[in-house]
This record gives C-alpha cells, structure tokens and sequence, in this order.
C-alpha cells in the first residue's frame, strides 16, 4: 500500500507558483512536466523509494 503524504498550504501555493512560473515562461507542457516530476518525488518520498543521495564529508569514504 502506497504511504500518503501531505503538503502545507504554503508548499501547496509554492508548486502552484512554480507551476504558473513555468507557464509564463515556457509552455503549459513544461509547466505540468515539472509539477508531475515534482510530484512523483513527493510520492516517492513518502512511499521510501526516494532517498537523498549519501553525504560524504570531505576527507571521508
């Protein structure tokens, strides 16, 4: 069963503006390209399929 994630209202109205951004400045194609990549990161994120890459420190394997 996939997890369930939820958005502030304020990260909601910042995937909004990012959406509109994109829009004014590209196409409505690249707006909902990038509102559906971002998305499926939050999705994955939240299912634990999406994990931040290692941190390596310098001087540190």
């Amino acid at each position: 069963m996939a997890k369930s994630y939820r958005l502030t209202p304020l990260a909601e109205a910042d995937l909004e503006e990012i959406w509109f951004y994109t829009f004014r400045h590209w196409s409505i194609g690249q707006a909902d390209s990038y509102h559906r990549s971002l998305v499926a990161v939050f999705e994955g994120l939240a299912a634990g399929t999406k994990l931040r890459p290692p941190f390596c420190s310098a001087g540190l394997q």
